[in-house]
């Protein structure tokens, strides 16, 4: 019997051992994940990231790991499905990016309590980019989703303990100041819930580029003073040089100064 209870606990033992080396595997691999997304500015490297998170939840025993090998992935496809050639092949990427938020999702709610923002977040943002591909009218059955997803992020925190509002430089707030802005006024647009959420990205997010350039882009549309200090704003912000604005989104930051180049152009002088 005692050499029974000696096995036993040799096997507990080995089996922690085992699934602590396994949760350090996928660490390492999590870490080569985000080093890859961070490498963006070369799509190879999103496809590694997309590989190595991947293979970091599959090796994970960590609920923790799970879900944030889940959240870079989600935001790999992400980036991948925005540089991604053909309205049909990108909303199949977004699809995957949010299905991806919507398991780490669950992992959260069944682990955690439903405390965590970033899973929201990216799913808001892959909607938005999705129903962007399809057409705004084809998928106003998609509004709320948005909303409440953003909404959702706003209310809970980041993994690090941070409010979610403040997530990717009020991204909430920004994507929510977007779908106000691109909604038609008959499903629930309104320019002033607009202007309201994009002045909180603005001013709490100058580092983000788009906060500044939908900010504009809403202030265009509006009275002379709006427009010029649209134009003010754009000026500004391409006094920069885009591969230095801010070196955590290059590539990111590249794409939006054309956006804000197309928009200053349209404002004339």
């Amino acid at each position: 019997m005692k050499m029974q209870f000696v096995s036993l606990a040799l096997a507990i033992v080995t089996s922690s051992a085992a699934f602590a080396g396994d949760n350090q595997k996928a660490l390492n691999l999590l870490a080569d994940a985000q080093t890859a997304f961070d490498g963006r500015i070369d799509l190879k490297q999103v496809d590694i990231a997309i590989t190595k998170a991947t293979d970091a939840e599959a090796t994970a025993d960590d609920f923790e790991i799970k879900y944030d090998a889940k959240v870079i992935l989600a935001r790999a496809l992400y980036f991948k499905g925005i540089r991604t050639s053909g309205d049909k092949a990108k909303m199949a990427i977004f699809e995957q990016s949010m299905d991806r938020c919507k398991e780490a999702i669950q992992i959260d709610v069944d682990n955690f309590g439903d405390i965590y923002a970033e899973a929201h977040y990216v799913f808001a943002i892959a909607l938005g980019r999705w129903a962007e591909a399809k057409g705004v009218l084809a998928s106003l059955s998609k509004k709320n989703d948005l909303i409440a997803a953003a909404e959702a992020a706003q209310a809970r925190v980041t993994r690090d303990g941070n409010p979610g509002e403040a997530y990717d430089a009020y991204g909430p707030a920004r994507t929510l100041g977007r779908v106000y802005f691109k909604l038609p006024g008959f499903a629930g647009g309104d320019r002033g819930k607009a202007l309201a959420l994009l002045e909180t990205a603005y001013a709490n997010g100058i580092e983000n580029a788009l906060n500044i350039v939908y900010l504009a882009e809403v202030l265009a549309g509006g009275s002379k003073t709006d427009i010029d200090r649209a134009k003010t704003m754009l000026d500004t912000l391409l006094a920069n040089d885009p591969n230095t604005y801010n070196p955590k989104r290059v590539a990111e930051t590249i794409d939006e100064f054309v956006l804000a180049q197309d928009l200053r152009r349209q404002l004339g002088k």
